[in-house]
């Protein structure tokens, strides 16, 4: 089963992260929503964080291992809110379990396949991999080739950590990397949730775009959209105050 934190008491919201992160990802989120009487629920996806190593990424089987999860803590309706793939398995979930879900919220992500965004980034993963590094400092220097923005790899680098000169990582980056088209990819359904739905975008991130619109009517009819000004994919992380403010405001007045 997945590893998880649970926290708090109230109605439960499930945060779920994206690729190559771990439950800490939606901690300033998590912070605020335990300050407003929610029952937190934080996971670690297959293959990622604590997680165990399951071959297979398909959002089919990423969306059992949450249904596993919610059986085994006995909730009888949740809230979701899952950014990037943890959007992807937010929604899959969703629409294969209509009746559970009291509102769903997606971050920066669409139920659309994509093209890899993730190039440069797996390229210095694979860099780190095989060429095992004894700091902090050296990896960041290495992972620099690849990955430009200082954020995105203190992002990755927390996926690795350093005992007595030895590397050591949590992701399962050879599971990972051999799931990712289904990663990027979607299933095709004809389900859709009729429950209140907020998908929140960043104004620079081009992963949810007006062609996607169809697709978000036909399988979430109920559903909303904000904007975050100046905050691409790691909406998140770049605009935390603005972000945890939608996803309160949008829980509480749907509750």
């Amino acid at each position: 089963m997945l590893h998880f934190k649970d926290s708090g008491s109230g109605p439960a919201v499930i945060l779920i992260h994206g690729l190559f992160g771990d439950l800490n990802n939606l901690g300033n989120l998590a912070r605020e929503l335990l300050a407003n009487n929610y029952r937190v629920i934080q996971l670690d996806t297959r293959n990622h964080g604590l997680s165990p190593t399951i071959a297979g990424m398909t959002y089919l089987q990423q969306a059992d291992d949450l249904a596993e999860l919610i059986t085994t803590l006995e909730l009888q309706s949740v809230s979701l809110v899952g950014h990037s793939m943890g959007g992807k398995i937010a929604m899959a979930y969703a629409l294969a379990n209509p009746q559970q879900v009291q509102q769903l919220v997606v971050a920066d992500i669409a139920p659309v396949p994509y093209q890899s965004h993730h190039q440069q980034v797996i390229a210095g993963l694979k860099s780190l991999w095989q060429q095992p590094t004894s700091t902090r400092q050296q990896a960041d220097q290495l992972l620099s080739d690849f990955v430009d923005d200082v954020g995105v790899r203190q992002f990755l680098l927390k996926n690795l950590s350093w005992r007595d000169g030895e590397c050591h990582w949590k992701l399962r980056l050879e599971q990972v990397l051999a799931g990712y088209h289904d990663v990027i990819d979607w299933p095709s359904t004809e389900h859709s949730y009729s429950g209140p739905t907020l998908f929140i975008k960043g104004t620079e991130s081009d992963y949810i775009l007006a062609e996607h619109r169809p697709a978000i009517g036909r399988h979430f009819p109920n559903s909303k959209a904000k904007l975050i000004s100046h905050a691409g994919h790691w909406l998140h992380a770049q605009k935390p105050g603005a972000f945890n403010r939608i996803v309160a405001t949008f829980l509480s007045a749907n509750g």
